[in-house]
């Protein structure tokens, strides 16, 4: 008894952390853990295939040299995903002694946007050639949710191709696409 105890904690714990994946198998798990078909590593492991995520880059090129306004980067896909960084990595063109460019940021559409490299990092001093700027952590782009670069002031001087790399996990099927 003792172990189907621990096994329930288990895989509700897991069903916590990735609902969307499990959803309608936590009743069969259950019945899996109560009809004692399954040894402990064999309940684990079913639910382990259930929750496996792939770590997934999206890349894609923006232009410093365009109108002040947002540009979309990439569109969250047909499920959530889990972003984990984004890279933005400067052309070999120095963008920091432009005259009316100020500089960049990289955020959500969201109604809270989320900022991942605020105006404050991606002021056009830290755009110099190849510089590289970089945000890590944790957050949910939901499905439909757009990543966008907002260029401020006006545009760069020259052409200046700015690679940004994004690093998710996605628990299913969700995609970044550029």
């Amino acid at each position: 008894m003792k172990n189907i105890l621990f096994i329930f904690v288990t895989i509700m714990m897991i069903i916590a952390v990735y609902p969307g994946n499990l959803q309608g198998q936590s009743s069969l798990i259950q019945n899996r853990i109560y009809d004692n078909t399954d040894t402990l590593e064999d309940t684990l492991s079913a639910v382990s295939a259930q929750t496996q995520t792939n770590i997934r880059i999206a890349s894609t090129t923006e232009d410093f040299n365009q109108a002040a306004a947002s540009y979309t980067l990439f569109t969250g896909g047909t499920a959530d995903v889990i972003l984990e960084s984004i890279e933005l990595i400067n052309a070999t063109v120095d963008c920091s002694d432009d005259a009316s460019f100020t500089g960049i940021s990289i955020q959500t559409d969201d109604v809270t946007p989320t900022y991942f490299i605020t105006q404050a990092n991606g002021v056009k001093a830290n755009l110099t050639s190849e510089a590289q700027i970089a945000w890590t952590g944790s957050a949910i782009i939901r499905t439909g949710t757009i990543i966008k670069m907002t260029i401020y002031g006006a545009a760069s001087d020259a052409t200046c191709a700015a690679i940004v790399k994004a690093t998710y996990r996605s628990p299913g099927t969700g995609v970044l696409t550029p």
